[in-house]
């Protein structure tokens, strides 16, 4: 009976470890070519930056899987832009989660949101937890490789806005 359980448990791990690798495959896949990416700053971070979360979260904001962002898209240079693209359309970019860090939680520090052939796509960026997660009908997390979360600071930094606690 125990082996059943164990043999049922490692299908489904295994299962939704394919689905999520798809997801991203496909994300890849989208975002491949990009001029139109939108781009949204998250809230500050609700633990390191209590008051200035708490005073940015009484202002107008979005929610997306319960990450608070600035409701006004993020200008971006069109090279920045392009970055993006090229940057997340590499399989390369991200890694199969690894799990839960001890961080403080997931917290959005960006999101990005595209349509593909009529497809919306929405992805929160943690620089914290070095995770991506893909929002929608079916979320998925990831990792993002050393490269990728040093490349996709160095395109968003300059545009975060100005915020003392």
């Amino acid at each position: 009976m125990a082996h059943r359980f164990i043999l049922w448990t490692l299908s489904v791990v295994g299962l939704f470890g394919c689905q999520a690798t798809s997801r991203f495959e496909a994300f890849h896949e989208a975002v491949r070519g990009k001029t139109d990416i939108v781009v949204y700053e998250g809230l500050p971070h609700p633990v390191v930056e209590k008051e200035a979360y708490r005073r940015d979260k009484e202002r107008p904001h979005q929610t997306w899987l319960d990450q608070a962002l600035r409701n006004t898209p993020t200008l971006l240079t069109p090279e920045d832009v392009k970055t993006l693209a090229v940057l997340l359309s590499e399989s390369s970019a991200l890694e199969p989660w690894s799990g839960e860090k001890k961080c403080g939680g997931f917290h959005a520090d960006w999101a990005l949101e595209f349509v593909d052939q009529g497809k919306s796509w929405r992805a929160l960026i943690c620089f914290t937890c070095g995770e991506l997660k893909l929002v929608g009908d079916e979320p998925a997390l990831s990792d993002m490789t050393a490269l990728t979360k040093s490349e996709l600071e160095r395109v968003l930094a300059p545009h975060r806005t100005a915020r003392t606690e």
